[in-house]
């Protein structure tokens, strides 16, 4: 079930206002893709940043992760390596250094060192993964995460990241956006689907088609975006980020959403 606005304990809206501040800080203000991000963060860590779970049975493993993420490695041979027990696996350093791991994690993560799927886990609001995506994350934010991962699970520390991630998925996979959704330029995200079809099309990988979603994250996403859309003035409001002129451009993009919610742009 899907995790809208209106569910979140106060913990949660004081997060979800850590984001939008973070969201303002670079740029990103268009609230259709706002929205979006928002949605999306509601299905991969609740507005708590976290660290990736790992307990998953035998069926759900297959249904999530191809043979080649699970190294061709058979029921017996995944039973044994994970450390099963009552129909779940237990060990957290082999499992994500095999789904992380091999030339897939080399490849699309830059996991290039022994450990690395473990120690590059995901963590925070958006469940960053691999040793590529820290490295990134420490170089734009002047934030050590290559040293200290773990810092990605505080709150703060979370809403950067998030904020830094998708601008940087936007900037560079605009070529693949341009083609997939017809826009090179967030500001020119025209409905709220669009924008959570992209917010969750970069979270997960421009490569990947959310239609073929496996896990029921697209849908999630789909089915709380409107909630996210709506709630962006109540994150205005209730939890004013107060960070220089932070509250004045929050109020500004309140504003925009009662522009938007009297058709300044089409919606769905």
């Amino acid at each position: 079930m899907a995790l809208t606005y209106d569910k979140l304990n106060e913990t949660q809206k004081k997060n979800a206002a850590l984001i939008n501040a973070a969201l303002t800080k670079y740029g990103l203000t268009n609230p259709n893709f706002r929205a979006g991000i928002l949605a999306v963060v509601a299905k991969e860590s609740g507005f708590t940043p976290i660290s990736e779970g790992f307990r998953y049975s035998l069926k759900r493993l297959r249904e999530v992760f191809s043979a080649s993420r699970l190294q061709n490695k058979s029921d017996a041979q995944l039973i044994q390596l994970l450390k099963f027990q009552k129909g779940y696996s237990t060990d957290a350093v082999a499992f994500f250094n095999l789904v992380y791991g091999g030339s897939f994690g080399a490849k699309q993560l830059g996991n290039t060192q022994a450990g690395d799927g473990y120690k590059y886990r995901g963590r925070g609001f958006n469940q960053n993964t691999g040793r590529g995506n820290y490295q990134m994350l420490t170089n734009k934010s002047g934030i050590d995460l290559i040293s200290d991962p773990d810092k990605m699970n505080q709150p703060a520390v979370a809403a950067e990241a998030l904020a830094i991630y998708f601008l940087n998925g936007f900037t560079s996979g605009k070529k693949i956006i341009k083609q997939k959704y017809g826009v090179d330029d967030q500001s020119k995200i025209t409905s709220l689907k669009q924008g959570a079809d992209i917010a969750y099309n970069i979270n997960a990988g421009l490569g990947n088609n959310p239609n073929a979603d496996t896990t029921g994250g697209y849908k999630q996403t789909l089915d709380s975006m409107s909630s996210y859309f709506k709630g962006l003035t109540q994150i205005v409001t209730e939890n004013p980020i107060k960070t220089g002129g932070g509250v004045i451009i929050l109020a500004l993009l309140g504003a925009g959403y009662y522009y938007l919610s009297k058709g300044g742009f089409p919606k769905i």
